[in-house]
């Protein structure tokens, strides 16, 4: 408490010569306006406050908060330095990923290309032993008119089932696409010649 005021310091007034500052600024400003002495000691005392230091609660309140902002604005710089570089691996990573996505996009229709293109092969050997060549196109197509791939994937489907196989869809619409030779999107009997 104030020793001129009797009311709680929260802002300690300035320090005289004596060492004493148990009052507010402006109590002591006062005092010694009226009385050149200390109030505890009864040292005399000038009302020169140039020449005085000031110490007070509210200094030390800004210093410690100053430098707590400094050191939160340093822990804070590091955790964002630190989400930048996570952030930095995390698109590598995607990256990654992505390109892994790509190569086995790129394998899956390798393997789709090559299962269609052994599905006609079998198909073309087994035309072959049954001396069918010619009449092939007669056997895709009874009414000799042009086959829709859609019913040439039926009938190779049927075929690869025949011989124990199974192919998917996308390997039965990649092999009718091999037999259309001319790309008229219809299996005809030039395509066979």
């Amino acid at each position: 408490d104030c020793v001129i005021c009797c009311r709680e310091v929260l802002h300690v007034g300035c320090f005289l010569p004596c060492g004493h500052c148990q009052w507010h600024q402006e109590c002591i400003s006062d005092w010694l306006a009226r009385r050149s002495i200390c109030p505890l000691c009864r040292t005399p005392a000038q009302l020169d406050e140039d020449k005085l230091p000031v110490h007070s609660e509210q200094n030390n309140c800004t210093t410690g908060i100053a430098e707590f902002l400094g050191e939160m604005n340093a822990i804070l710089c590091n955790e964002v330095l630190h989400l930048q570089l996570r952030c930095e691996e995390l698109q590598l990573e995607a990256a990654h990923l992505e390109l892994g996505a790509q190569q086995l996009a790129a394998h899956k229709e390798l393997l789709l290309d090559l299962e269609a293109q052994n599905l006609v092969e079998r198909l073309a050997a087994a035309v072959e032993r049954c001396g069918l060549r010619r009449q092939l196109f007669s056997a895709l197509s009874r009414e000799k008119a042009p086959l829709a791939l859609e019913a040439a994937e039926t009938v190779l489907g049927t075929f690869a089932h025949s011989r124990g196989a199974s192919a998917g869809g996308a390997v039965l619409q990649r092999a009718a696409k091999l037999l259309d030779v001319n790309g008229s999107g219809w299996i005809e009997e030039v395509d066979f010649h």
